[in-house]
């Protein structure tokens, strides 16, 4: 094993809230270690009980837990609240994990408080579908000091084995997990007694549901759980686009699905979606999808949710500002920093170094210095009002920050997660709840989808799971907030994607306080009656993540994880800093898309090319599409394109026989190709090159890439990106040194290429940020990852102009276009290339 990472199981990343007498999950039993395989890929091992890795738990206190009334078990992570001295305050627990030279590490947060005030089930009704897995409420309290937390982490995620296993909070000493549940007697819905989690018998009735704490003497509000059909119930598809059920086997299939629409929003949600794929289709905007258009599927499915809107998981502020009458407008918080500055603190670094505040502790106009003193003996002297004071009054003024009530929901969709310090999910992340739908069940959902008449979609009807489609499916969920992120789903042995989308880019949620007391609710948002232009681009960035491309921006100021350096690697337009660095130098001839030739004609193998004498015979699956005609100079490559190695030499096509769809070239210059080097799925590309001196006698003209030799030679000779600032004496300052280590700082964007005489990028293109070389801030990291041009869809979607204030809306970049398309369909180079022509010039093709 060779450890690159931790991940929290499950749900378990989340925040734990504890009380006097209660006692944390031992954390190191919810710990996954990411485990990199000879293969290349990452797989997920229970840490707990592995051979040769030691975990250690830190607090972040001034002392120890055990000088606070909170001892830490070190070596399992358990914190035990004794007594509430730390009453209205949280304690960071920095994890390690070691493994020889290996080691990784992560975080968790524990909130004390006194007591707990009310309880109650969200949502206040739930669906069940009979036989699905791993349903169960949520529960949320509202404590003494005035803060609502969620405490459904008391109970375990799974039932506990029957070895001692704290995976949940307990009274120390007991192995009984603090939450028990029931539900009433004679109903078709029962209910774990340890997990909580709902079983339905039944397609219709329901159950009065209930947790209990301490003993039984507080309880929960009852909650109703609804019986509803089974996962497996077919749901027949509109054909909203593209060639119809006939090529569903040989055409990408896009699927949207509703989250948060009822019966009556049918009509709205359908016109919406016909329109987002209109703008698909027809924009230049969003290319290369435009150029798909007649070879992609696009599908909607129909399902009404028993609650409008969302749920939305992470604490939100209101704003007074903003309120509406009864509603207010809410903003997300601040994670915390993992930093501790010596000068400039932000509100993030704060909140790292102290916490959250409450409502009764720290109500807004609360003197400073007796939080200093209070600071100081809790978290260390390092903590001055020098530091505070400029942050302080933001700090105040989230006391009253809130979580929401859940919806009752198709599939469930959420914004974000429950408050955690893992993990970097943002208020816009819109993604599955896991305490809801399993992966199992909603593969099963797409599974039994059928075709407008009922019919299977493909050969198999699995398009969706374990077919060719299974990272095209996107659910659209009824909230105007800004949302939109692709999400892993375990589809067989292997990982699908679901993408998650909202429809506008309101910066705030609504919300209202719940009529009953317990906590606040979210005020549905109206459906929009058009498409505006960031779900539209939304779409099209993460439906980009689908065939294989990654983001482009930065944001995050930690170093990059072994995990993300292995997982880009399959990436095609972003690339790990260290696999470019030779000798302390950037390396060009590394760079993944350097050497990309640009590609005139190019056709898909449909099985590898078979030796004919001294020539090749092969078989494409579409030689009209192809274009591939008599005397074309060609080269074998295989896909897919970032890991797809170097092309094969250079040949010459003999002939073309459109009826038997097979084309015979001829290797040129005495190469020898082997034929197993190229399976079927490469391509067979004639590459753009520079005019011929001799083409009869085979002198042809050299090869031409997307990237331009003489940028990369600027790489080269300054040993800096592009974003990097000229070296001394070639403009005024500021200037770079050569070879001058990464800023790790999140870049502008667009993100101009500076790093030139007087700041003058060569022309073409016209903007200095579509210069193809190498950019920092990828992979959303400021540091360790690059990508190639300075703009892109896979990096902001649109900008509001300072000066003239239209709204700017960018496209995606060459690199990801070609990576784009030869990805889903080879045969549609020629499009890239007419859109490099356009964009660069023809820059002495022939």
């Amino acid at each position: 094993m060779t450890l690159v990472g931790l991940r929290w199981a499950d749900a378990s990343a989340g925040d734990i809230h504890l009380v006097p007498g209660l006692a944390s999950p031992e954390f190191f039993r919810l710990l996954l270690a990411q485990d990199s395989t000879a293969a290349g890929t990452i797989e997920l091992k229970r840490l707990f009980n592995m051979p040769g890795l030691t975990t250690t738990f830190t607090e972040q206190l001034n002392g120890t837990g055990l000088s606070h009334g909170v001892p830490v078990v070190a070596d399992t992570g358990e914190v035990t609240v004794q007594t509430a001295a730390m009453n209205g305050r949280s304690l960071i627990l920095n994890v390690l994990s070691k493994q020889g030279a290996d080691s990784a590490s992560t975080r968790v947060r524990v909130h004390v408080h006194n007591a707990i005030q009310r309880m109650w089930l969200t949502p206040s009704h739930l669906t069940v579908r009979r036989n699905a897995k791993g349903v169960r409420f949520s529960v949320l309290a509202q404590f003494d000091d005035g803060v609502i937390g969620d405490i459904t982490n008391w109970s375990p995620f799974e039932t506990p084995g029957a070895e001692v296993d704290h995976t949940y909070v307990h009274a120390p000493g007991s192995d009984t997990p603090a939450l028990v549940w029931s539900a009433s007697a004679g109903s078709p819905i029962t209910v774990d007694r340890q997990t909580g989690v709902l079983t339905a018998s039944a397609d219709v009735g329901q159950a009065t549901i209930t947790a209990r704490f301490d003993a039984g003497r507080r309880s929960t509000d009852d909650a109703i759980a609804v019986c509803s059909q089974p996962w497996t119930t077919s749901v027949r598809l509109t054909h909203v686009r593209g060639p119809g059920v006939a090529k569903a086997d040989t055409v990408p299939n896009i699927l949207f699905l509703p989250d948060g629409f009822q019966e009556a929003d049918r009509a709205q949600y359908e016109r919406w979606i016909r329109l987002i794929v209109k703008r698909l289709d027809t924009r230049p905007r969003t290319r290369p999808f435009a150029a798909l258009t007649g070879r992609v599927n696009y599908w909607q499915g129909w399902v009404p949710s028993p609650d409008a809107g969302i749920t939305v998981l992470n604490e939100v502020e209101p704003d007074p500002t903003r309120r509406k009458g009864a509603v207010d407008q809410a903003h997300g918080v601040p994670k915390p920093s993992e930093t501790r500055p010596a000068a400039g603190w932000t509100l993030p670094d704060l909140i790292n170094a102290v916490g959250l505040p409450n409502p009764a502790a720290d109500p807004v106009g609360s003197p400073l210095g007796p939080k200093i003193a209070e600071w100081r003996n809790l978290y260390g002297p390092f903590v001055t009002a020098a530091l505070v004071q400029p942050v302080y009054p933001a700090w105040l003024a989230l006391n009253d920050r809130l979580l929401l009530n859940e919806r009752d929901t198709a599939f469930h969709m959420t914004f974000s997660e429950r408050p955690a310090l893992a993990g970097d999910s943002v208020d816009h992340a819109v993604a599955s709840n896991p305490r809801r739908l399993t992966d199992d069940d909603f593969n099963v959902f797409l599974d039994a989808l059928r075709g407008p008449r009922g019919e299977l979609l493909g050969t198999t009807g699995r398009l969706w799971t374990t077919g060719k489609d299974k990272n095209l499916v996107v659910v659209v969920s009824r909230s105007s907030h800004s949302g939109g992120v692709t999400s892993g789903r375990r589809v067989g042995g292997g990982l699908g994607s679901t993408l998650g989308l909202s429809l506008a880019d309101r910066p705030f949620h609504q919300v209202l306080r719940n009529v009953n007391g317990n906590g606040f609710d979210l005020k549905p948002d109206d459906i929009p009656s058009d498409v505006f232009y960031s779900p539209w681009l939304t779409t099209a960035h993460e439906l980009g993540h689908a065939f294989t491309l990654g983001d482009e921006y930065g944001g995050i100021a930690t170093a990059p994880s072994k995990t993300a350096i292995i997982q880009s690697a399959d990436e095609p337009n972003v690339q790990d800093r260290a696999s470019l660095v030779v000798g302390g130098s950037l390396d060009v001839s590394r760079i993944k898309w350097a050497d990309w030739p640009r590609i005139a004609k190019a056709g898909v193998l449909a099985a590898p090319p078979v030796p004919n004498g001294g020539n090749l015979t092969v078989t494409l699956l579409d030689v009209v599409k192809s274009r591939l005609s008599k005397d074309d100079i060609v080269k074998f490559r295989r896909r897919p394109l970032a890991t797809a190695g170097q092309p094969s030499a250079i040949c010459r096509v003999l002939s073309v026989d459109a009826d038997r769809g097979q084309v015979v070239v001829a290797p040129l210059f005495g190469a020898v190709i082997d034929p197993n080097a190229f399976p079927a799925g490469s391509i067979l590309l004639a590459y753009v090159r520079k005019p011929d001196p001799d083409f009869r006698n085979n002198r042809f003209g050299g090869l031409l890439t997307l990237a331009d030799p003489e940028v990369l030679q600027r790489i080269v000779l300054t040993g800096n990106p592009l974003n990097a600032e000229p070296l001394a004496g070639e403009a005024p300052l500021p200037n770079d040194a050569p070879g001058r280590p990464e800023a790790n700082v999140e870049l502008p964007v667009p993100t101009k290429a500076t790093n030139f005489p007087a700041r003058t990028a060569p022309k073409p293109p016209p903007f200095s940020s579509w210069t193809i070389g190498l950019y920092e801030n990828g992979r959303r990291h400021n540091t360790g990852f690059f990508r190639p041009t300075g703009v892109c869809l896979m990096s902001v979607d649109s900008q509001l102009d300072a000066r003239s204030k239209p709204v700017n809306m960018y496209d995606f970049c060459l690199v990801c276009r070609y990576a784009f398309i030869d990805t889903v369909d080879p045969t549609l180079h020629g499009q890239v290339e007419s859109d490099f022509i356009a964009r660069y010039g023809k820059q002495e093709a022939q």
